[in-house]
């Protein structure tokens, strides 16, 4: 139901540019009528795009088969073609690049506007930046050192605990270190007496042999 729903509404849309080139003395196809009013009720909010999006989306995948009756139809026309073929030619190279002319000076003013009005919207923005490079009231209280810049300075609960581990561990090295001292020290006074022993048997050997 909601495909026929946004079909019913396109049919709508034509048969209102139908009833438009009916009544408008102006030299325009009645498809332009109604690709224009729903433009224009698409852009003001008059229909959303999901009312459409479906359809649309579906017609546009199977656009190359909707050219093959206009194109079957040529040949009802071959005497007429025969005669205007090559104006017909010249008539449409013309006007394809006369589109393309007037498409890409209408892209390039509507991509100008959004520049001049993005420009206009970071020249109002400069208030603010202002007032953040000459310091408000955020940097302001970070120059003059804020409760939490303060914290950091005097140290954080945490960082005094991991101080105070630091410190703890390294008394505990410390300690490590003095025991192995104090336990080298009768190995080196037992190294010390042996030499001496050796040092007395050398002598007493020496006398000996004398």
């Amino acid at each position: 139901m909601n495909i026929i729903r946004q079909f019913t509404i396109l049919v709508v849309f034509c048969f209102i540019g139908e009833i438009l080139h009916k009544i408008i003395p102006l030299p325009v196809p009645s498809a332009i009528y109604g690709m224009v009013l729903m433009f224009c009720a698409l852009q003001f909010k008059l229909m959303p795009l999901s009312a459409v999006e479906k359809v649309s989306d579906y017609l546009l995948g199977i656009m190359p088969l909707l050219f093959v009756p206009s194109t079957v139809g040529l040949i009802v026309a071959w005497p007429i073609l025969q005669k205007y073929g090559i104006q017909f030619v010249l008539i449409g190279i013309l006007s394809t690049m006369l589109v393309f002319f007037v498409t890409g000076h209408v892209t390039q003013l509507v991509i100008r506007i959004q520049k001049k009005l993005s420009s206009q919207q970071k020249q109002s923005g400069i208030p603010s930046s202002r007032l953040e490079r000459s310091g408000g009231p955020s940097s302001q209280q970070k120059q003059s050192g804020g409760p939490s810049s303060r914290l950091e300075r005097s140290g954080s609960p945490s960082s005094r605990l991991k101080r105070s581990g630091m410190e703890r561990s390294l008394d505990c090295a410390r300690d490590d270190q003095a025991s192995l001292r104090d336990d080298q020290a009768p190995l080196h006074d037992d190294q010390a007496t042996v030499r001496d022993d050796n040092d007395v048997s050398n002598k007493n050997n020496s006398q000996e042999e004398k």
